[in-house]
């Protein structure tokens, strides 16, 4: 049964989407922007965006990455939610399951100067710039 089972989430994956069916989504730019340190509990800046394959639509290989930025403490970018829906997927054997994809993904871009009187006094700034690439695929059973 296992077997059986691991043949059929295999072949899955081939019958939930047409190549025809994969577009490119992005890059798209996440930008908090620009800052200076300015107060001793820790001045931050941070943008958050929600990006979303509407319909028929769901995200394949999203991906985040931190494109420029500094902080004296931390400057990141990161994915902090996942949304997914239900679909019904019928694989090449007849079988018919439903399997759960991604459809919206909030992304942060976040830097922070830290506290203390340090960054302040020399003068530092902070910025973080985030990219978010992805696919975005029209699922089918065709």
């Amino acid at each position: 049964m296992k077997t059986h089972l691991a043949m059929l989430l295999a072949s899955l994956s081939f019958d939930l989407y047409a190549a025809d069916n994969v577009s490119a989504y992005g890059p798209y730019n996440v930008d908090a922007g620009k800052e200076k340190c300015t107060s001793d509990s820790g001045t931050e800046i941070r943008k958050e965006q929600t990006f979303e394959a509407t319909g028929d639509r769901f995200f394949k290989n999203f991906t985040v990455s931190k494109i420029g930025g500094w902080a004296p403490k931390k400057a990141y970018c990161e994915i902090f939610d996942v949304a997914e829906k239900e679909i019904d997927v019928e694989s090449r054997d007849g079988y018919k399951v439903k399997v759960k994809v991604p459809y919206r993904y909030s992304v942060r871009a976040h830097a922070d100067c830290g506290s203390g009187y340090g960054p302040v006094l020399r003068g530092e700034t902070i910025s973080i710039e985030c990219e978010v690439n992805a696919q975005i695929v029209k699922y089918s059973n065709d």
